[in-house]
């Protein structure tokens, strides 16, 4: 369970950490560009999309990697 919890605080702190300071400001200007008119969140879509990724580091990622080759198996599976 623990592992569960740290895993998906994780993927949620390191995902808005792009977003908020890497990302962000690339989408702030190129989505009026691309549908002319400034960006609104769909909150309901976001929660859906974060709750599809953690379900997926769950299920497909964490079960699946070797502590024996920790690295490589994490990229591996995690690029899946």
């Amino acid at each position: 369970m623990n592992k569960i919890i740290i895993s998906s605080i994780t993927l949620l702190v390191l995902d808005f950490c792009w977003i908020g300071f890497f990302i962000g400001g690339h989408y702030n200007r190129m989505i009026p560009l691309i549908q002319g008119s400034k960006m609104v969140l769909n909150y309901y879509s976001a929660a859906l999309a974060y709750l599809l990724m953690i379900v997926g580091l769950q299920v497909f990622v964490i079960p699946n990697i070797n502590p024996k080759k920790l690295i490589t198996s994490s990229l591996k599976y995690g690029f899946l």
